[in-house]
């Protein structure tokens, strides 16, 4: 008698590539995340810098004191260096993005074997179920036409004894 409930051999192996496969989205969601965070501020910085600039060109048309143009330097130096430093860690973080995201890729293809062999696993456990519930009933209906066809007979296993 064939098992009525199916349990999946590499159930253990499902539920481990699984959790493998969520770990490295939710690091995946990270790093994005933290990315954004460095465009929003690149692109703060990168407005303040031309903001700076264009406040710096006009007060040059005019009268200016040049402690006033020294600050203006020093802080536009402050803020190039600053965006340097934030676009180096864009391009790390798009190659870790990168990286992630090749993992993601190859922890959702292991995944997909094991559900895939589950589900022929799945089939083969149906089909073996059908064959197996359509035995039972051709044997149910071979005992009752056998029944039937004794009743008709009058019993006729029975005299065969007795005669």
């Amino acid at each position: 008698m064939p098992p009525t409930v199916f349990k999946f051999r590499f159930a253990p192996l499902l539920r481990y590539r699984k959790r493998i496969l969520d770990r490295l989205s939710l690091e995946l969601a990270e790093l994005h995340r933290r990315l954004l965070e460095r465009e929003a501020e690149m692109n703060d910085l990168e407005r303040r810098h031309s903001s700076c600039t264009a406040d710096l060109a006009t007060r040059v048309t005019g009268t200016i004191d040049p402690e006033q143009v020294l600050m203006y330097h020093n802080y536009l130096n402050l803020l190039s260096s600053r965006m340097q430093t934030v676009r180096e860690e864009m391009a790390r973080l798009n190659g870790e993005v990168q990286h992630k995201t090749n993992a993601v890729i190859a922890a959702s293809k292991n995944k997909k074997i094991v559900e895939r062999i589950r589900a022929r696993d799945l089939i083969e456990f149906n089909t073996l179920l059908a064959d197996t519930e359509r035995k039972i009933l051709d044997e149910v209906g071979t005992y009752r036409a056998a029944t039937a066809r004794s009743v008709e007979d009058g019993g006729g296993a029975m005299r065969i004894g007795v005669q």
